[in-house]
């Protein structure tokens, strides 16, 4: 709240540790009043798991919140274990050295965070090896004062969120563009005057248009995600993919229907990533040269 009003951010700001946080996320994500959520460790694990449209940027704890963190503890002790999901734990030991602290580090696993005996079983073992003051998130903080041992938090201080607050305005306005782009596409796509498949690498149908609806009357839910090969043989998608090259005016016969095709394959690296397939049917080729010709 502080670093938005230094700043002048407008930013939704809710409460919510781990699934009570993804549980916010995603009402959020669900009401379209955001476009990017900012969250740190086990809650952060536990909204991109629940959320799946928006990207999530985590708030990364600097050196200066693990120094503050660590400084406090050192005026108790010289021995403490740091606990915490990754990249929390990342590059701490060298601490240790310049403040003459014995540092154990713990590095959590982030299916750990639903199941949080894991994380208790792990503090009791650093307890019985002596390490009675734990630096560290809040889900390690929380068990660690039910087992009865000394805790600090590692709060993230102005220059962490401030970082993520610029990383995530920058993700949104790169999410922004692209979900443009993919709009722009779609209307392309959905008003093109002829067929339009696309396929995957795996040969997975990704992409079956209005127009492909309506030339082989079937329903788009019904084959989109499903093997190019079992909804249409005739196409021999295997030695497409192996010829690898633009084949333009291909004509095959899908059931009674004849079609007239260009076979587009997408390269990135020199490796076809996705093959698109638009198309006519022959009749309707033949009434439009018809008409050309009147």
């Amino acid at each position: 709240s502080e670093i938005c009003q230094e700043f002048n951010k407008k930013i939704i700001i809710k409460i919510g540790d781990l699934e009570e946080g993804a549980r916010q996320a995603v009402e959020l994500e669900e009401q379209g009043v955001i476009d990017v959520v900012i969250s740190r460790g086990g809650t952060a694990i536990a909204i991109k798991k629940k959320v799946t449209n928006l990207p999530v940027v985590e708030v990364q704890i600097s050196g200066f919140d693990l120094i503050r963190a660590l400084h406090q503890a050192r005026k108790e002790t010289n021995k403490v274990a740091v606990v915490g999901f990754y990249p929390f734990t990342y590059g701490i030991k060298g601490l240790g050295d310049i403040m003459n602290i014995d540092i154990e580090i713990l590095t959590l696993k982030e299916n750990w965070y639903e199941h949080t005996l894991y994380v208790e079983k792990k503090l009791k073992e650093i307890k019985k090896q002596g390490y009675n003051w734990i630096v560290g998130d809040n889900i390690s903080v929380e068990i660690a004062e039910r087992l009865g041992m000394n805790t600090v938090l590692v709060e993230s201080g102005k220059e962490a969120l401030m970082q993520s607050i610029l990383e995530a305005e920058r993700v949104a306005e790169v999410r922004k563009k692209e979900l443009e782009k993919n709009k722009r596409i779609k209307s392309i796509i959905d008003f093109a005057y002829e067929g339009i498949i696309t396929v995957d690498q795996k040969g997975v149908i990704d992409t079956f248009n209005p127009q492909a609806v309506k030339i082989f009357e079937k329903e788009a839910y019904k084959i989109i995600g499903k093997n190019v090969n079992k909804m249409f043989p005739e196409f021999d998608f295997s030695k497409i993919t192996k010829i690898g090259q633009k084949i333009e005016g291909k004509i095959w016969t899908v059931g009674d229907i004849k079609i007239v095709a260009n076979i587009i394959p997408i390269k990135i690296n020199n490796e076809i990533v996705r093959t698109v397939i638009t198309f006519q049917k022959v009749s309707q080729v033949q009434k439009i040269e018809q008409k050309i010709r009147e």
